[in-house]
């Protein structure tokens, strides 16, 4: 769920905003874990998807939920 845009934290591209997502625990731990090995986190991993959607305007076909 995407929080309403409000003052705070800013960057380059404007005003922040939360998301929220419910996931498995033991799918966050892993991916977490994976994540870390490669100097990132849940919320880099989320930004980095939400960005390429935005500027590409479409969805890379092998991110299939399985």
């Amino acid at each position: 769920m995407l929080a309403p845009d409000r003052p705070g934290p800013e960057d380059a591209m404007g005003l922040m905003s939360t998301v929220s997502a419910e996931v498995d625990e033991t799918v966050r731990d892993e991916a977490t874990a994976v994540l870390a090995e490669r100097g990132l986190t849940v919320s880099d991993a989320i930004r980095i998807v939400l960005e390429r959607l935005a500027a590409d305007r479409s969805f890379a076909n092998d991110l299939v939920p399985i």
